[in-house]
């Protein structure tokens, strides 16, 4: 006999499927996000009149490891909320959502970002002529 999937298990998949989506899209970069302060970031879609924004935080958590949040917002409404916590997942952990990995992600593209921009300013200041 085939065993069935429950309901809970098919919203962990597409829960997942979504998350990998977002971060599929962070790489390619179709999705450019900005930091809104040391542990969030928000990317916005405009899709044909619908605004999508996506939110992402890190906050310490209550003992050990970190809590991650990512919130879809629909026009300004709450779309969906989605959860981890560091300390009791790891890839490949089936209750892991990839929400640590979506801001592990957003965290390095945005520093490669500033580190391009650093270089990028230096290079343009040891290419100025010499005022003397």
């Amino acid at each position: 006999m085939a065993e069935q999937i429950n309901t809970d298990e098919i919203a962990a998949l597409n829960t997942e499927i979504l998350v990998r989506g977002i971060i599929e899209q962070t790489k390619s970069p179709g999705l450019i996000w900005a930091q809104l302060d040391a542990t969030s970031y928000r990317a916005t879609v405009d899709d044909s009149g619908t605004i999508w924004d996506f939110l992402i935080t890190k906050s310490k958590a209550t003992g050990e490891g970190y809590n991650f949040n990512l919130d879809i917002l629909k026009n300004a409404t709450l779309n969906n909320s989605i959860k981890e916590e560091s300390s009791s997942t790891s890839e490949g952990d089936p209750r892991s959502t990839g929400v640590e990995e979506l801001y592990t992600t957003v965290e390095s593209v945005i520093l490669d970002t500033d580190e391009n921009k650093l270089k990028d300013a230096n290079a343009l200041i040891f290419n100025l002529p010499n005022c003397r």
